[in-house]
């Protein structure tokens, strides 16, 4: 039986809520211990805990999933660049920023695979 697009998106869905479980666990501790103040402490702070929500809501219609996560992406770094501004070289070193545009990159994958049907990759099979 060959692969499908259905199977290949579903194994790009399964990583990336792997990715969003795990930068979800490790930012909801701030939250609880921290909470925030203030709009850029929210965007630092809390916003990454949507990582899981927004990849499962990924499941049920992937272009929405991406299109949320790019989102999160863009106020994540976006206040964390604006909080180092001299320095933005410094947002690489935070170890999200590779987890969090790989999970951009695997929703926009799965996006492309819903959008094209569920027909083989090799070509459609009879």
């Amino acid at each position: 039986m060959p692969l499908t697009r259905r199977h290949y998106r579903s194994l790009v869905l399964a990583i990336t809520v792997l990715i969003a479980g795990r930068e979800t666990l490790l930012r909801l501790g701030g939250v609880f211990v921290f909470g925030f103040r203030t709009p850029s402490e929210f965007a630092l702070i809390a916003v990454p805990c949507l990582a899981l929500p927004i990849a499962s809501l990924a499941c049920w219609n992937s272009r929405i999933g991406a299109v949320l996560w790019s989102m999160m992406v863009a106020i994540v770094f976006g206040a964390e660049m604006i909080v180092d501004w001299p320095h933005v070289t410094v947002v690489y070193a935070t170890g999200g920023f590779f987890s969090f545009v790989g999970g951009e990159i695997l929703l926009v994958c799965a996006a492309v695979l819903d959008r094209h049907g569920a027909g083989t990759i090799a070509g459609d099979v009879k």
